[in-house]
């Protein structure tokens, strides 16, 4: 048996007291991905999962195994309508735990199994171990939740069964659920009968599981049906990134059409393919990249491979770029040649190229498409003789502070101090141009977009700066500067990614409000590229959205007298509950009855009990 970290011992030991090999895994601190398909109060337990480790077809135990049984009675719904509140050792009788309640597997049966890659527990077995679970002792006073994954085999379709357990005022509360799958149309998905045929649409607003009169305190759980529908805008597997709007709200009759709009809460979930090709901000991306090459260059100590599609010759380059500052013929430039595929599709958002390009910028440009180190260094001793000679009035702006821009301001009056370009130097120099670069870029962007103010930006800058010692050199301090600048323009460009994509497939949204969020979150929180980003939207910005894509998920959760259901509704078969003879691909093409998924969880109370 395999088991995770963190797993009660008394725990691990109803597991491992069986013939059959299984694991036992730690779901609780992963996101339960399985969270969707359990109740409110369920998932938010100690949750553990059993399930067959994976095996080889030609190496395969047969963990299917179950007593030979006698009574030809076959009962593949686990949980009956009976009274909930009662005798712990009627616990059997009311889940149907029994095994002694199901069919046998034939030897002809087991034969034809072991051919297959079995992965999940057949529901005899999961019952088997859900009944000691459930009548052997609490765990401490923490809630838990033990989930069984099952082949989907019998007649519901079965593909999970669980039982959870609770302290409440010294007393046990135990619950159990299952999780039964089939398919369903989405014309049918408005018809009530169809949709949930054993719930009485008609329900109190309010259910009690415990009356305060019965001396243990008083629990009222649901509220009229708990609704949540999503709305997939964007797909990750296009390769840019995923946009899925969440909307929740509450109905008295379950009805899958919003009633009332104002009063349901909508989320747009949005997370990006970091540095994807099709972005369009990919060039500022390509940028930082070349930046870090020269930063982790001046950790290592050692060159690496420059990166640079189209290299140039760089004192020729150079060279020319001095005879047109001598003219006065300095024209705007592209600062970059590497847009993303999809460089135009965003409707708001203005990303044209700054055309107030200073003498660091296109020294820059220059240096970036160098093909060698050598050629690098040899353009900066050409600048620094140019600077010696006076001759010429490079511009630099204002807020420039980079070591480059700093020898020109002083090469105005003759008193530049030029440094030998060995050592480190040549790496810091080049890669507080591009940092500088970087930065402008980024801040013309939200600033000419009015995304942020000055001063909003000054803050998030300020706040990612790293201290510094008193006893650092000025060459430690400026790496660990533009360390410290690296770190906050790469959130930043995550900010950017997030934003453009959003511009580009949804309708109306506050691109401000987006990015004030992801500032607000990079100020305390290191670069995460794979988090999902939450924004609360209106339902004047969702509406849109809703009505131009199909809905991609369903769930409808209520709660009446201790039993607790909840629906789900899917496009696409969950992964965290396997493959199962269900899982097969759907036409879902027609948008007037596309086909899907449709996962129904009953939870239900079983009995009280004085620990």
């Amino acid at each position: 048996m395999s088991v995770s970290k963190n797993i009660p011992r008394s725990l691990q030991d109803i597991v491992s007291n069986n013939e059959i090999n299984i694991d036992l895994v730690d779901f609780s601190h992963e996101g339960n991905c399985l969270s969707t398909f359990l109740g409110q109060e369920t998932s938010q337990k100690n949750v553990y999962l059993v399930c067959p480790p994976t095996v080889n077809e030609d190496n395969v135990s047969d963990f299917n195994e179950s007593k030979t049984i006698d009574s030809p009675k076959c009962q593949p719904e686990v949980f009956e309508e009976t009274n909930m509140i009662g005798s712990p050792l009627r616990l059997e009788t009311i889940a149907n735990l029994s095994v002694s309640d199901l069919t046998s597997t034939s030897p002809a049966a087991n034969s034809d199994n072991k051919k297959k890659k079995l992965n999940k527990l057949s529901l005899p077995v999961a019952r088997k171990l859900l009944s000691k679970f459930l009548t052997g002792s609490t765990f401490g006073t923490h809630p838990t939740t033990l989930l069984c994954l099952c082949d989907g085999e019998d007649k519901q379709k079965t593909v999970l069964i669980g039982g959870s357990k609770d302290v409440i005022q010294n007393r046990v509360v135990t619950k159990c659920l299952s999780i039964t799958s089939s398919k369903v149309h989405q014309t049918s998905l408005e018809e009530k009968s169809t949709f949930n045929k054993s719930q009485d649409y008609h329900m109190k607003s309010c259910f009690k599981i415990l009356d305060k009169d019965d001396g243990l305190g008083s629990i009222v759980i649901g509220q009229d049906y708990h609704m949540k529908s999503c709305f997939k805008i964007l797909d990750k597997d296009d390769g840019l990134g995923s946009i899925v709007l969440e909307v929740n709200w509450s109905d008295k009759l379950g009805r899958v059409k919003i009633q009332h709009l104002d009063l349901a809460q909508f989320i747009l979930h949005v997370s990006v393919t970091f540095g994807s090709d099709q972005s369009p901000v990919h060039s500022h991306y390509c940028s930082l990249e070349k930046v870090k090459v020269f930063l982790n260059s001046l950790k290592t100590g050692e060159i690496s491979a420059l990166l640079t599609n189209k290299p140039v010759d760089g004192p020729e380059k150079l060279l020319e770029l001095f005879s047109k500052i001598k003219a006065c013929l300095i024209e705007a430039q592209s600062s970059s040649e590497n847009h993303g595929l999809l460089s135009g599709v965003t409707k708001i958002l203005r990303l044209e190229q700054r055309s107030d390009l200073d003498f660091t910028d296109m020294l820059w440009i220059i240096l970036s498409k160098c093909p060698t180190f050598k050629e690098i260094v040899h353009c900066l001793n050409m600048t620094f003789l140019e600077l010696r000679k006076q001759e010429l009035q490079f511009f630099v702006h204002s807020d420039n502070q980079t070591t480059l821009a700093k020898l020109v301001r002083q090469s105005y009056s003759g008193i530049a101090a030029f440094p030998s370009l060995t050592g480190r130097l040549p790496l810091l120099i080049v890669a507080e141009l591009g940092l500088e670069f970087i930065r402008k870029n980024y801040l013309a962007i939200l600033l000419n977009n009015k995304l942020c103010t000055k001063e909003e930006w000054a803050s998030f800058i300020h706040d990612l700066t790293p201290s510094f010692s008193a006893v650092m050199d000025m060459e430690e301090l400026s790496i660990s500067l533009s360390h410290g600048l690296s770190d906050a323009l790469t959130k930043l460009h995550h900010c950017l990614e997030l934003l453009t994509i959003v511009d580009a497939f949804t309708e109306r949204q506050d691109l401000r409000a987006i990015v004030a969020a992801v500032m607000n979150y990079y100020r305390t929180n290191h670069l995460d590229k794979d988090r999902t980003f939450s924004f609360p939207i209106t339902a004047l910005q969702a509406s849109p959205e809703m009505n131009k894509s199909p809905m991609y998920s369903f769930r409808r959760e209520c709660v009446s007298d201790g039993t607790s259901v909840v629906e789900n509704v899917l496009t696409e078969y969950p992964e965290p509950l396997g493959s199962t003879s269900l899982s097969v691909s759907m036409d879902q093409t027609s948008n007037v009855d596309r086909e899907y998924f449709y996962f129904k969880t009953q939870e239900s109370l079983h009995y009280l009990q004085k620990v």
